[in-house]
């Protein structure tokens, strides 16, 4: 049974977050921004480079994959860097994270990533590693 419905004026991507790219001479500047029903931008992270994948938890925190940082990023509700979750320092060598899954109930979070160097013209992930998130 349907409690309730809400028509969006745009699609649910661009209201919960929105990744935005901004070319400059020679440089690509990236960020995770907030926008409202009209577009406009209430925050923003500009710490990363390439945000591929999101993943939005029940309590406002934003899970990034930094593509060509190799990391995961954990965002609080104010787009503010809380820490650094996952990176190259970590047990498993994490390249190039194209998706992410977060599992609340169980606090587990599910990385597609690749496990070498090489890359094909359309990025398609070769492993997914499992992590525990306290």
């Amino acid at each position: 049974m349907t409690l309730n419905r809400i028509i969006l004026s745009l699609p649910l991507s661009d209201i919960v977050k929105h990744v935005q790219l901004i070319t400059f001479d020679n440089c690509t500047c990236a960020q995770v921004s907030e926008v409202d029903m009209t577009g406009a931008v209430l925050r923003f992270f500009t710490g990363v480079s390439v945000p591929w994948h999101l993943s939005l938890d029940s309590e406002g925190h934003l899970l990034v994959a930094d593509y060509r940082n190799d990391r995961i990023l954990l965002l609080n509700s104010q787009l503010e860097l809380q820490r650094v979750l996952i990176d190259n320092n970590s047990q498993v060598e994490l390249r190039y994270p194209t998706l992410l899954c977060y599992s609340e109930t169980m606090k587990t979070l599910y990385i597609a990533h690749y496990s070498c160097t090489g890359r094909g013209r359309f990025p398609a992930s070769d492993t997914i590693s499992v992590f525990k998130l306290l």
